[in-house]
């Protein structure tokens, strides 16, 4: 299972190759459009560059905001749900054993 510093890790791998050394703050500015999309009206450059550089330091960050970095290097996530459903054959509901 990936935690959040490994999509970070795959994000920040993506945003060098795009952007070279300049990668995080084109990040940053690549952020706002997407995160104004989500809502934050108050999402600019100046306002949200600190945020986006303490995400890498920490390794962290809320869900919004990974989905946001993940939309800005063109990375999606699919979530697969799967249901297991038990069938109990005839002969071991008649006390049978499977052998």
């Amino acid at each position: 299972m990936l935690t959040v510093k490994d999509y970070l890790q795959i994000i920040q791998e993506r945003a060098q190759k795009k952007w070279g050394d300049k990668w995080l703050p084109e990040l940053a500015k690549a952020y706002v459009p997407i995160a104004q999309q989500q809502g934050d009206t108050e999402a600019t450059y100046l306002k949200r560059r600190r945020k986006i550089y303490r995400t890498f330091e920490e390794g962290s960050c809320s869900v919004e905001t990974l989905f946001a970095l993940m939309q800005a290097v063109n990375c999606q996530v699919q979530i697969v749900c799967n249901e297991i459903t038990v069938i109990q054959s005839s002969s071991s509901r008649a006390g049978g054993s499977l052998r």
